[in-house]
Order: structure tokens, then sequence, then C-alpha cells
């Protein structure tokens, strides 16, 4: 009898041992009312989990348009010390006059067009500029390519010239002159006119004396013996400047001008 009293008392310890150790489990949870066993597993699963996208995929080919090249060189930009042709002064003795003619040439040596007073030149093309009064029935001033048209006259072999290179500043600086220079009379005449254009470009100044033979004299000592070769130029390239400064405009040549 004894043996099972014992017996039922060392269950009964037990017994309270693993109440107390499942009591003291539940009281170490959290008193959350919105604790769920595993919620904090399933929140990071969804916080984790990617929705599937609903992106149609791209149907666009890939393009196989080629892009232009890109310049290896960068273009440069034009400078006033630019070489864009040459400038001849030139000079004619008449031995019938006793006086001669005196006039200036450009040559556009560069590979684009260049403008020259009111006229635009193309590469390897050339234009004279004169003034005459009382021998052109066109009125008196600046003439475009009078003696280019008439080369045959006024470039045989009394003709002797001076040359030098010009640059795109000393052009734009010619052609400002030329819109200011629309005149003559018989001081202004053609030697003025042609020795005031030259001394702008030149190296070698030339003095504008009025009467031809002495600036013909200067031009030989100067160094000018060379025959200017002039490009032909056609009557529907001849022209007289009319008015002055920006109202200024160029008139085709009558044909009694280029008869004279």
């Amino acid at each position: 009898m004894k043996n099972s009293i014992k017996s039922l008392f060392a269950l009964f310890v037990a017994l309270s041992i693993v109440i107390s150790c499942v009591c003291a489990s539940v009281a170490a949870l959290p008193e959350s009312d919105d604790y769920e066993p595993g919620s904090a597993t399933v929140e990071e699963s969804e916080s984790t989990t990617e929705e599937p996208s609903t992106e149609e995929p791209s149907t666009e080919e890939p393009s196989t348009e080629e892009k232009p090249e890109e310049d290896d060189e960068l273009s440069t930009p034009e400078s006033e010390d630019d070489v864009v042709g040459i400038i001849y002064l030139c000079s004619r003795w008449s031995s019938i006059t006793t006086t001669g003619h005196l006039w200036v040439y450009i040559h556009n040596t560069s590979d684009s067009p260049i403008t020259v007073g009111l006229l635009e030149v193309a590469p390897g093309e050339g234009v004279s500029l004169a003034t005459f009064g009382f021998t052109r029935s066109d009125g008196f001033g600046i003439y475009y390519n009078m003696e280019t048209y008439r080369n045959d006259k006024y470039c045989d072999e009394s003709c002797i010239s001076l040359s030098d290179n010009l640059t795109r500043g000393e052009l734009e600086k010619i052609t400002s002159k030329l819109l200011i220079s629309n005149q003559w009379n018989p001081i202004i005449n053609c030697v003025f006119f042609a020795c005031s254009i030259w001394n702008i470009a030149g190296d070698r100044y030339i003095m504008p004396c009025t009467y031809p033979p002495v600036t013909r004299l200067f031009i030989k000592m100067a160094g000018g013996e060379e025959v200017c070769q002039m490009n032909y130029q056609p009557p529907e390239n001849t022209f007289k400047q009319r008015g002055f400064g920006k109202n200024s405009y160029l008139d085709s040549l009558s044909q009694k001008s280029l008869d004279a």
C-alpha cells in the first residue's frame, strides 16, 4: 500500500513539473491579440514576392539604320588671313592717245565663290574692275568685266602688271571701297581708282598719279613686267555699277559700251 502511495505521489510531482514548464512557455509569448504563429514569415514572403509582369514583350526589331559617320576632322572656321585669290594691277599703253588705261583684275583661287563688290565670282574665274568717263555710253563710274570681255585688246604686248595674294579680309575691304567709289572725273580717274584698290592688298605701294604714263612708270619701277592673263567673260557678265553704298546695284552694259 505504501508503495502505491509513493508511486502516485511521484507521478503527481512529474505532472506538476510538466504543467509548470508549459505555463512558463505560454507566458513568454507576445501578448498582442493580432499575433498569429507564422504570420511574420508570411508577410516577409509577400513583401519579397514579385507579381507577374503584365507588360507585353516588345515586338520592335533592332534598328539596322546606319548612323552617319562623324567627320574625323572638325571644320576649320574661315579666317581673314585665308588667301582667296590674286589681285593684279594692270596698265596698258595706248600709242594713239599717248595716255593708256589702268584697271584691277581679281582672280578667285579658292574652292568656293567670292564676292567682289556686287558680283559673285566662281572658283577659277576672275573679274576686271575699272572706271570710265566720256569713252563709254553707260555713264561715269565703275565697270565690271569690260577688260575681260575685250581681253584681246587690253591684254596685248603693251600690258604690264603687278600681282599679289589676296586674303579674305582684304577682299572685304575692297568690296566696301567699291561701294563708295562709283565715280569718274579727270582727277579721280581710272588711275586713281585702280591704285586705290590695289593699295588695299598689294605689298608694293603705287602712288595714284592722275596721268597714266607716270603711274605706268611707277609700276615698272616696282617690278611690273608680267602680262596679266585674264579669263574671258561673255557680254552677259559685263556690268555698270549704279548708285552708292547700300543702294548700289549692277546694270548690264550696252553693246555700244562693249564695242567702244
